[in-house]
């Protein structure tokens, strides 16, 4: 009976690991508002279809299936800080199947690791919009982040390491990224409407940031899990 249990725990365990691993996987994949487009996709990418419809629309998560809160935002990234885009463009992945848009961020102020004031440093998300060089175009929508503008100031969580084409991903995708109101002072998260995050929705700058530096003296270095 107790290697019966045993082997029930563990088998239920294993499934839960692997349903959450394929959520993962399907959040972060581009949902096509027409579900003729998938052969599409599939047979030559995002290319394919914008030949085939003139411009291509569909729509991805980028908050992406784990959550966070901001203590363990602040435990699982490398680097906290404040800052501005300066400029922003959109890039297809190497596969054809999603756009990612990269954000050049000139840092204002750092609150955790490495990088200082004055420093440019990028950070990609998903979503965006290209247009190929016969005129057609393909455009991926988040409804869970609105972007960044050059014209606004943000708070943002990044992951320990670089990806491949040097950029840094926001923690937990766009709940690592915080709008500051520059008129009110006041903060405007992303991500889902249900998302931890939302708690501090119009919260005051000041008591953001104070909550944010007590994370960071609990958690000086990033964790290795959960990025």
């Amino acid at each position: 009976m107790r290697k019966q249990l045993i082997f029930l725990i563990g088998f239920s365990f294993l499934c839960v690991i692997t349903f959450a691993l394929v959520k993962i996987v399907k959040s972060q994949e581009p949902k096509a508002q027409d579900s003729s487009d998938v052969e599409a996709i599939r047979r030559g990418g995002l290319r394919e279809a914008a030949r085939i419809k003139g411009h291509w629309v569909g729509s991805m998560r980028a908050s992406y299936f784990l959550k966070y809160d901001l203590e363990s935002l602040a435990a699982h990234s490398g680097n906290v800080i404040i800052g501005s885009p300066i400029d922003s463009s959109a890039h297809l992945s190497s596969d054809g199947h999603l756009i990612t848009t990269w954000y050049r961020i000139k840092i204002l102020q750092s609150i955790k690791g490495k990088l200082l004031a004055g420093e440019i440093v990028t950070t990609s998300l998903p979503g965006g919009k290209v247009v190929f060089e016969d005129g057609t175009s393909a455009e991926i929508k988040t409804p869970d982040f609105d972007g960044m503008q050059s014209d606004q100031t943000y708070v943002v969580f990044l992951s320990p390491a670089l990806n491949a084409d040097g950029s840094f991903s926001p923690t937990g995708g766009s709940q690592g990224v915080f709008e500051i109101d520059g008129k009110t002072r006041r903060i405007k998260p992303n991500g889902d409407s249900l998302d931890a995050v939302q708690k501090h929705k119009d919260q005051d700058l000041q008591r953001f940031l104070e909550e944010i530096r007590a994370a960071v003296k609990k958690f000086p270095e990033a964790s290795a899990c959960c990025n």
